[in-house]
């Protein structure tokens, strides 16, 4: 069975795709076989991946939950060897209004994942759009772990509360084995004030709320428009960037905390802790940016 990870954030432009298909890049480059997910209907992930949709016919992800079947006939190969791809198109927004809601909105995608086919990849990464609606549950809902990308300002924390207590009821509901494996901080610019505040802070919270904060941070680069441009992994497009270096090192990390994590107790963040401190966290990083901004000095 592989290690199967949602990557989610309900606000728009952290990194989510950027960081599932270049993680799937990496786990490809050590050898790992990979499945992404694109559960988002703007199908982002699947274009990256350089799959054209007009190609698709109904393999997609959207047609096999309307179908209510197993993934098998559904994936199609990417322009990355050793990741497949069930692909993300507009037609998960007919999913969203046939089966969007009552008792079936987190198993949409448990039919799909119901198959042998699923045990020959070692990593399933799956990407999310920003609602929290019947895609993000039933993303959760199949999942051992979740990620949450975060850009590094205090604006871009204000909604990881109520996201975080959005998935503790999903765990609940449909998957006690759920666990979070840590929160990670994109487009972070060393030379900003701001952003080195905002991780430095961060990090206080998680260590009191047991929330883990990647080690490895990803830098802002102007290279992702041109690679998604490129329909290329950052690392095909240019390994030795400092943001391409930033995913490696990441994958290693990951790869560290997974091995041999299946079992036992998940790890679940301290919600009673966690809201106060981000309240917190949010007061000091904008009184700190405030008091730069009035020396003068740039954030």
């Amino acid at each position: 069975m592989p290690s199967i990870i949602t990557i989610a954030n309900e606000k728009g432009g952290v990194g989510k795709t950027t960081t599932v298909v270049n993680l799937a890049a990496v786990f490809a480059s050590m050898g790992r076989s990979v499945l992404v997910v694109d559960n988002d209907p703007q199908g982002n992930a699947t274009t990256l991946l350089g799959v054209e949709r007009g190609d698709l016919g109904s393999k997609m992800l959207g047609q096999a939950m309307l179908d209510k079947a197993p993934c098998d006939d559904y994936i199609v190969p990417t322009n990355i060897e050793g990741v497949s791809l069930l692909a993300g198109t507009p037609k998960l927004r007919q999913v969203i209004s046939e089966l969007g809601s009552g008792h079936w909105q987190d198993k949409l995608l448990k039919k799909v994942f119901e198959t042998d086919k699923l045990d020959e990849f070692e990593f399933v990464l799956i990407d999310t759009h920003g609602s929290v609606d019947c895609l993000l549950k039933s993303s959760l809902a199949v999942s051992h772990y979740y990620l949450i990308p975060l850009f590094a300002e205090p604006d871009s924390a204000r909604g990881l509360f109520d996201l975080i207590e959005t998935i503790s009821d999903v765990r609940e509901a449909s998957n006690q084995r759920l666990s979070l494996l840590g929160i990670l901080i994109t487009k972070y610019d060393t030379n900003s004030s701001t952003h080195r505040e905002f991780a430095e802070e961060i990090r206080r919270v998680g260590k009191k709320a047991r929330v883990r904060v990647f080690a490895n941070m990803i830098p802002a680069s102007r290279s992702v428009p041109a690679a998604s441009r490129d329909q290329k992994s950052l690392l095909e497009f240019r390994g030795s960037l400092p943001i391409s270096q930033a995913y490696i090192a990441l994958g290693g990390e990951l790869m560290t905390i997974i091995k041999g994590k299946r079992t036992g107790r998940p790890a679940i963040p301290d919600t009673e802790i966690l809201g106060p401190e981000l309240e917190e966290m949010e007061e000091i990083v904008f009184a700190k940016t405030g008091e730069e901004v009035a020396a003068g000095n740039p954030v």
